[in-house]
């Protein structure tokens, strides 16, 4: 439906500047992205491939949920982080916290609201002392991609098919991160190319690093990249989960 910015993100130079680089990087996937390792041949019985699944950009298909507004907030805080919601809101008003539902009870809660919209909030805090633009874009690459698009992939499901859709738990959508998230990889990716500069690409590379909830990964081919912008060898190179 929408995708709206708000907070500190609507009155702060610097975080105006990091949804700006946000959306210049924000892409659909290309064939030359192989240069990456982004991705690997599909296994047969695979339906989606990774190509097939980034062929939209990311926050066009979050502001194109039938009946859904992604609101995605900035607040200034001493705790730096994230955090991704998904709220139900019946014909009257009334809304629900389905964050931690499973896809059979936020089903089950849209049957018994026929005509209810739903609200996706993304909520990035950051102290003034951490105001820098890679910081903010990776704190936002992480919500969007880990957990603000697998609500988006599990309504349009919904909306497709009823009784199609599924969704993992926050801690699969973590595992799944530090495992080689496709959406996270290729906004990464395409951030350390485009804005290398200090402030931007070693920022974004210093905050994945410090996330140690998660531990998100970028492409192999770009290790070496996120090691010379942060100065800290082996930085970006998978590990095992």
């Amino acid at each position: 439906m929408t995708i709206t910015f708000g907070g500190a993100f609507s009155s702060d130079a610097i975080w105006m500047l990091a949804q700006a680089q946000l959306a210049a990087v924000d892409r659909a996937a290309d064939p030359a992205d192989a240069r990456w390792g982004l991705w690997e041949e599909p296994a047969e019985d695979v339906l989606l491939s990774v190509q097939d699944f980034l062929a939209t950009p990311l926050l066009a298909k979050l502001g194109d949920v039938p009946d859904t507004q992604v609101v995605v907030l900035g607040t200034f805080g001493s705790k730096p982080g994230g955090a991704t919601g998904l709220k139900g809101v019946a014909r009257g008003g009334a809304e629900e916290d389905l964050t931690h539902g499973t896809a059979d009870e936020i089903r089950a809660w849209r049957a018994a609201n026929p005509g209810a919209r739903f609200v996706v909030t993304v909520r990035v805090t950051a102290g003034e002392d951490m105001n820098w633009p890679g910081y903010l874009v990776e704190i936002l690459v992480h919500e969007l991609a880990a957990h603000a698009e697998p609500f988006a992939d599990f309504l349009l499901a919904e909306d497709f098919i009823p009784g199609s859709g599924s969704l993992d738990t926050e801690k699969e959508q973590h595992r799944h991160l530090h495992a080689g998230n496709p959406r996270y990889r290729l906004l990464g990716a395409c951030y350390l190319e485009q804005f290398p500069q200090e402030g931007n690409g070693p920022e974004f590379c210093s905050r994945m690093l410090m996330d140690t909830r998660a531990r998100p990964t970028l492409p192999p081919g770009l290790w070496l990249t996120a090691a010379r912008l942060t100065g800290r060898p082996g930085a970006g190179q998978e590990e095992t989960a």
